[in-house]
């Protein structure tokens, strides 16, 4: 037993140690590792057959979840507001059918409109949004877990060093943290099994 957490332990501070790695490069030294800053994003190339969207609400909760995962990966908090109306109808139909992860979702959805009602032209709250979208995450690999059919196309990650709710799900292989945005896009790692974690 405590070699297990000796072991879990050393994982988790080789993680945070790379995700640290990347936040800080050396002085006088550019980092060629996650530095994304100035430059647009690379296109990343899909390593599995892209995942396929079910019908109705869940559909609806997948396609604006992945879209407001690559706006906070991109830093555009801006771009929020317009993917939570759909994603409200959709969340809505879900909790009235008591889905998994429907409580999530919904604390996901009232937090990330929070974040974005901003006034006389105030900035998104990004940290705030991330936050919320972390619980938008638990929702969904709930929901993802209970529907082994979901898994298909669709990786986690998990981020060691995000507030609150650590894992995400995105259709690509090619980590980009949502948590941290474009000044550490790949801090993180992946998760091999689909199973609720606090």
């Amino acid at each position: 037993m405590r070699a297990a957490a000796a072991l879990a332990l050393t994982l988790s501070l080789v993680t945070l140690g790379a995700c640290s790695a990347e936040a800080a490069p050396p002085s006088g030294h550019g980092s060629t590792h996650g530095d994304t800053h100035g430059a647009p994003p690379a296109p990343a190339a899909p390593t599995a057959p892209p995942a396929a969207l079910p019908a109705g609400p869940r559909g609806v909760v997948l396609a604006r979840y992945e879209a407001l995962r690559a706006v906070l990966a991109d830093d555009k908090g801006a771009a929020i507001a317009a993917e939570l109306p759909a994603l409200r109808t959709a969340v809505t139909a879900i909790a009235a059918d008591k889905a998994a992860g429907a409580a999530d979702l919904q604390k996901g959805l009232d937090g990330l409109a929070a974040a974005t009602a901003t006034k006389d032209g105030a900035a998104v709250d990004l940290k705030a949004a991330r936050v919320a979208f972390g619980e938008l995450s638990r929702g969904l690999v709930a929901a993802i877990a209970a529907d082994p059919a979901l898994q298909a196309g669709r990786f986690l990650f998990e981020c060691p060093m995000a507030a609150g709710y650590q894992r995400w799900v995105q259709t690509n292989a090619t980590m980009a943290n949502p948590y941290m945005g474009r000044r550490m896009l790949e801090c993180g790692a992946a998760v091999a099994a689909w199973r609720v974690e606090g």
